[in-house]
């Protein structure tokens, strides 16, 4: 998935149009998008070639229809990593509490330890 796709680019070293030609024609968490509004032949043959051809060309209704896939797909990219955000924090809470509750643990673990030490065991009267 590219829902980490910044990070993604910048480790691989692609440059700027690279990142563009995978956000519209390869990623594919956009695939039903693309599918909506980028014309069919590009979408079987994601070449940099078709990736050059679609942006440049001046068909107002391919242009359109680019605009408002750009549009969504920056939209649910933006819902992917408000999730992810979210779901980091909720994980890194719950570890946190994990943390804590293990603490306690250890906490009563050496008081039960101290008080045995403390406690002279008694002797039998025989």
């Amino acid at each position: 998935m590219c829902g980490n796709i910044d990070m993604l680019m910048h480790s691989l070293d692609l440059d700027f149009m690279s990142w563009r030609y995978i956000f519209i024609l390869i990623c594919p968490i956009f695939d039903d998008l693309r599918r909506r509004y980028i014309a069919i032949d590009s979408i079987i043959t994601p070449t940099v070639d078709t990736f050059y051809a679609l942006m440049s060309n001046r068909s107002e209704l391919v242009v359109k229809h680019l605009a408002s896939y750009i549009y969504y797909a920056l939209q649910r990219r933006q819902e992917f990593l408000t999730l992810l955000s979210l779901f980091i924090t909720v994980r890194y809470m719950i570890l946190c509490h994990l943390l804590v509750v293990c603490l306690h643990l250890v906490h009563i673990l050496i008081i039960c330890y101290i008080l045995s030490l403390c406690v002279v065991p008694h002797t039998l009267n025989v």
